[in-house]
C-alpha cells in the first residue's frame, strides 16, 4: 500500500494490508450515530432546513462498528488517533478504550469545534453548535512544541461554508483546524492514516504540513472528491494551485 494515496474501499478490510507498528497518527472522522427524525410537515422554514439537513446525513448516521479500534492499534507505533463522534458515542468509545487499557498506559481529551453561526435548525432544541473529538495518545509520547494556537483544545469559527460549497461533502471539518492537531501530534514526515477520508480534509491536511498520507473511502462519490481535492480540483472541476 502506497504512502500518499487515496484507496477506494471498505476500511475495516483495507486496514488489515498495512503492517504493524508503522502508522504514526490515525485521524478519522466515522459515520456519526443520530436519530434522525423528520419534523412534521409545516412551512416553518426552520423545520424545512431541518429536514433538509437530516437528509443529508441519513446515509451516515448509523455509526461505525467500534472493532477495527483493534487494528488502528495494530498498526500504529504508539497510540495516538484522533476520532470525531457524535455525543451518543463519546460513552462507547471512551469505554472501549479504558477497558483494554489503565489510565496509567493512555490519556485522552475532549477536544471540540465551536461553531459561531450554528443553523438553528428549530426553536425547540439546543443549538447544533459544537462537534467532539476525542484524542487517545500513549502516555510518556510528548506532543510538540508547537505554536499556541495549534494546542487548544477548542476551535473556534464560523461555519465552513466555503468548504461545503467546493466539496460538497455535509460534514466536512476546518482544514486549519485538523492542521493544527496534526502539527501539535506529529513529526514532519510521520504516516498519517484516514480510515473515513470522505472528501480529504485530513489528507490534504497533512500533505500541507509535510506528513505522508494514506487514505480509505468506501463511497466512490467521496473517493473521487478526495482524490480530485488533493491535486488542487474542487468537486465542480475547477482548478487551484492551492489545496484547500
Amino acid at each position: 500500500m502506497e504512502l500518499n494515496n487515496i484507496y477506494q474501499g471498505c476500511a475495516y478490510e483495507l486496514i488489515k494490508q498495512i503492517p504493524t507498528a508503522s502508522i504514526d497518527l490515525i485521524y478519522t472522522d466515522p459515520p456519526y450515530l443520530y436519530n434522525i427524525c423528520k419534523e412534521k410537515a409545516t412551512k416553518n422554514k426552520l423545520h424545512e432546513r431541518a429536514n433538509k439537513r437530516k437528509e443529508q446525513l441519513s446515509n451516515i448516521s448509523n455509526g461505525f462498528d467500534y472493532n477495527i479500534f483493534a487494528e488502528f492499534i495494530r498498526v500504529l507505533k504508539h497510540i495516538n488517533i484522533f476520532i470525531w463522534c457524535s455525543e451518543k458515542q463519546v460513552k462507547d468509545i471512551l469505554n472501549w478504550f479504558y477497558d483494554r487499557y489503565s489510565t496509567k498506559e493512555i490519556y485522552h481529551k475532549i477536544l471540540c469545534w465551536v461553531k459561531l453561526n450554528p443553523v438553528p435548525l428549530t426553536n425547540f432544541v439546543w443549538l447544533s453548535d459544537i462537534e467532539l473529538c476525542i484524542h487517545f495518545r500513549a502516555y510518556g509520547l510528548p506532543l510538540n512544541n508547537s505554536p499556541f494556537d495549534t494546542k487548544r483544545k477548542g476551535y473556534v469559527s464560523n461555519l465552513n461554508v466555503s468548504d461545503k460549497q467546493k466539496f460538497h461533502h455535509p460534514t466536512i471539518k476546518p482544514l486549519a483546524l485538523i492542521q493544527n492537531h496534526i502539527l501539535h501530534t506529529t513529526k514532519p514526515n510521520d504516516i498519517v492514516l484516514d480510515t473515513f477520508a470522505g472528501s480529504g480534509t485530513t489528507l490534504v491536511a497533512a500533505k500541507n504540513t509535510n506528513r505522508n498520507y494514506i487514505g480509505y473511502e468506501l463511497d466512490p462519490k467521496w473517493y473521487n472528491i478526495a482524490k480530485n481535492r488533493l491535486q488542487g480540483i474542487t468537486a465542480s472541476g475547477q482548478t487551484s494551485f492551492v489545496l484547500s
